[in-house]
């Protein structure tokens, strides 16, 4: 890098002198940081670097230098890229992947736009160059969203709380409605209150064209009901009855894939609320016989008696 100098001498002494003031504002130690004594010779080469990882005192003094054209190369970061006046003749991407604190991830669209919207001085560049570098396969579908995707939508974050308020009362020259009216936020909210006001008024008009149902109508629409009613009944007397054990044996064989629901409720109605187990196969389907003991009370003393009890099982494997 030394043996390389994109300025000329007398942008080497602007440089300098640019930086010479801009740490004057820092203290004794600050001004030896390993940082601060290594950027220097950079900035005499005509390069700069611009990350989170700069004293903010660096950064300001590289954006400063690099809206003067003293810096030629610029290794940055996307912030770098929000940055209102500060155009370039050409954008590098070395890469189109990056970490946004959980996964690497492709850029998007917006972020694309915002970092290669960089490249074009104006009234100075008849265009700007843009090169993008991809070092691993990458699919057409993904770069067609980088590159020609549809930029971010641009949604103002403006929150009114107490303390901007009771600030705003401090102060004699602020106006607190002042600040609301001409924030982003309230020409958003007025945007949005008009599309609604829009949409009310279409939806008023269908409305208005919606003709009023006769009384032969009605009958119609009662007929309807009651058969759809009636369909529902059916259905629940055909689903209740070919569930019943002695019709379902025919049919629960080993191997058919079965929708297990439990009823909550003890009741031989078909609907009563149930528990969905999904769905499962019938392994066996058999009936089998349990022993139930009994008490009676008679002439003070409890005899025991027993039944048996006949009940169906199913085995369903999930």
């Amino acid at each position: 890098c030394r043996s390389l100098r994109l300025v000329s001498e007398g942008e080497i002494l602007s440089i300098k002198e640019v930086f010479e003031k801009a740490l004057q504002g820092l203290a004794k130690e600050d001004q030896n940081l390993p940082q601060v004594q290594n950027i220097l010779p950079l900035l005499c080469c005509g390069i700069g670097v611009h990350h989170s990882g700069l004293l903010p005192i660096l950064r300001e003094l590289i954006e400063i230098l690099f809206q003067e054209g003293l810096v030629k190369v610029l290794f940055a970061t996307e912030t770098f890229a929000l940055g209102l006046n500060m155009p370039a003749r050409t954008c590098i991407f070395t890469n189109c992947r990056k970490f946004d604190g959980q996964d690497h991830r492709w850029i998007s669209s917006g972020e694309y736009i915002q970092m290669a919207g960089r490249a074009g001085r104006r009234g100075i560049d008849d265009k700007g160059c843009v090169i993008t570098m991809f070092d691993e396969n990458l699919e057409p579908e993904t770069a067609r969203d980088i590159l020609c995707g549809q930029p971010s939508p641009l949604v103002s974050t403006f929150h009114l709380n107490y303390n901007m308020i009771l600030n705003a009362m401090r102060s004699s020259a602020v106006d607190p409605e002042k600040i609301i009216t001409k924030s982003f936020f309230q020409y958003q909210s007025c945007i949005s209150v008009s599309s609604a006001e829009l949409r009310r008024k279409e939806l008023e008009a269908e409305v208005a064209d919606l003709q009023v149902p006769s009384e032969h109508d009605d009958r119609e629409a009662e007929a309807f009901c009651e058969l759809l009613e009636l369909s529902n009944d059916l259905r629940s007397e055909i689903s209740f009855f070919s569930t019943k054990p002695d019709v379902a044996l025919g049919v629960l064989r080993p191997g058919r894939v079965v929708k297990v629901l439990e009823p909550i409720a003890s009741s031989s109605s078909s609907s009563s609320p149930t528990v969905d187990w999904g769905w499962g196969v019938v392994l066996g389907f058999g009936r089998r016989t349990k022993t139930k003991s009994t008490e009676e009370a008679v002439g003070g003393s409890l005899p025991s008696s027993t039944s048996r009890e006949a009940f169906n099982f199913l085995d369903v494997c999930w």
